[in-house]
């Protein structure tokens, strides 16, 4: 499985779960502010989902990409 078909099928299970889970991912202000209020609102991704797949995606692959 490549990298876009994973991140199609990890953002297609729409997991809306509101209990948020504290991520290991240090993430910029900036960065969070500008996916969060001019990315998303667009896409039908709540940031809850997008920021668990993002952490699932980037630990999935980090190691392939050292």
């Amino acid at each position: 499985m490549n990298i876009f078909t994973k991140i199609a099928s990890v953002f297609s299970s729409k997991n809306s779960e509101n209990n948020t889970k504290e991520l290991s991912l240090k993430i910029s202000s900036d960065l969070k502010d500008f996916l969060e209020g001019e990315v998303l609102p667009g896409l039908d991704i709540n940031a809850n989902t997008f920021w668990k797949s993002f952490e699932s995606i980037v630990n999935e692959f980090a190691p392939r990409n050292k």
